[in-house]
Parts: structure tokens; sequence; C-alpha cells
């Protein structure tokens, strides 16, 4: 959460997030941004449903690693690779600590997978809402309720 948290940080420091960089200067500015969040959906999809399938380190290192670059879209440039390169070097690192378990069910702490991962389908569905919409205040609402939510059914 620290690296999620000091991506979107950079808000402070640079009002645009990476997928208006890149399509602000284009002849379709709209159609180009929505591509790009269908892109960052598919990302954003995948990476939950291989962190939710295989508790293995290594695949479940790429769906962390799908998600972030799904997730850092939606940041600054800056925190855009705060986001990536962290969670690429957490993984990393991780990987060498981790137990393989070849559950598809339970993750290694014995919790459904589908709960430890519902952030990451909270999320999934506010940028599929998001994508259609547009809309900054729904896409903001529909993430703070997958945060909650995942703090609901995991910290309690």
């Amino acid at each position: 959460m620290l690296i999620v948290g000091t991506s979107f940080a950079t808000y402070l420091f640079d009002p645009d997030d990476i997928v208006w960089r890149l399509v602000k200067d284009t002849a379709a500015p709209r159609l180009a941004e929505r591509a790009c969040f269908v892109t960052a959906t598919i990302l954003i999809g995948l990476g939950a449903l291989l962190c939710t399938r295989v508790a293995a380190a290594a695949i479940s290192g790429a769906g962390e690693i799908s998600f972030a670059i799904g997730l850092a879209t939606l940041a600054p440039l800056s925190g855009f690779l705060i986001l990536v390169l962290g969670e690429t070097f957490r993984v990393l690192r991780l990987t060498a600590h981790v137990q393989t378990n070849h559950s598809l069910l339970v993750s290694s702490d014995g919790k459904p997978a589908i709960r430890r991962q519902s952030a990451k389908w909270g999320l999934f569905l506010t940028m599929l809402i998001f994508t259609l919409t547009l809309n900054d205040r729904v896409g903001e609402i529909l993430a703070a309720a997958s945060v909650a939510l995942w703090a609901f059914l995991n910290l309690l």
C-alpha cells in the first residue's frame, strides 16, 4: 500500500495522469483515452484473475505486476514508474522467500483467495464502470468502496 500511496501522491506535483499525457494532443482524445482505459481494465482484470486463481509465487507475481501496470495508468508519469517499478521489485524480492502453494482456492494464509483479492476485483469493476462513463467522481467512489470492502472482509 505504501507503493500505491506514494505513486498517487505524485498528483501533488503532476496533475496529468499517464493516460491524459498520452492522449491530450491526439486528434480524438476521448477515443484514445477510452482505448487506454480498456487496456488498463484488461490488465487489472488479468492481474486479479491470476492473483486469485494461483497462489504459487511465480504466477501470482505476474498477476501483481499486471494489476500494478493497469492501476498505474491512473497516476502521473512519475507515479506510474514508482508503482510499476516498486511492485516489480517487491514481487521479485518476495518470490525468493515464498513457499510454492498449488492451491487454486485458498491463499497461503488459509483465507479464501477471492476474499484476499476482493480489492482487486472491486477495482476491476471500478475500472469497467469508469471506462464506460469516464466520470472521475464515480471512479473515486467505487475505488473507495473497493478498499472498504476489502478491509471489512480481511481486517475484521
